[in-house]
């Protein structure tokens, strides 16, 4: 097969390929917002709830199911993160964190963030498809299929 119906085979499966990843939803990963953060010390908490609005000053309703439990201690503090896996692309979202201590007392936290829903490429995905096209373009375009190999007649061992 000529080398430029190779690579135009090769550009028709790329395309069809991509697209059926497109329209099956591996080639773009919907967003999904992780939210971060870090205690100095954790006197009394008994853990952390998750709030989300749409707007900065709007209503903030809890995304967490359950509370996140308290980790860290009096002198330590710990590291905790929350996956919220319900953003919608387009959208911009805006977070807080409320702490529960032993006494019942929640404190709404008073740092809002900011995130906004992209949708983002799987560039694994990506690379692989690029690889293929460039392993069907630029591989010979006929691997041998069989080796000849003189017969040896009368051999002493």
């Amino acid at each position: 097969m000529p080398t430029h119906r190779r690579a135009e085979l090769a550009a028709l499966f790329l395309v069809l390929a991509s697209f059926a990843l497109w329209a099956t939803g591996y080639l773009v990963q919907e967003p999904q917002a992780i939210i971060r953060w870090e205690t100095e010390s954790e006197v009394e908490t008994l853990g952390f709830h998750v709030y989300r609005a749409t707007e900065e000053t709007g209503s903030y309703a809890r995304v967490t199911e359950k509370l996140i439990p308290s980790s860290g201690d009096p002198f330590t503090g710990s590291a905790y993160e929350f996956r919220d896996p319900t953003v919608q692309a387009g959208q911009t979202y805006f977070y807080q964190l409320e702490e529960l201590e032993t006494s019942g007392t929640f404190t709404r936290l008073p740092d809002i963030v900011r995130f906004e829903a992209r949708r983002e490429a799987n560039w694994w995905l990506v690379l692989l498809l690029i690889a293929l096209f460039l392993a069907i373009c630029f591989l010979p375009a006929r691997l041998p299929t069989s080796v000849q190999m003189d017969t040896i007649k009368d051999a002493e061992f």
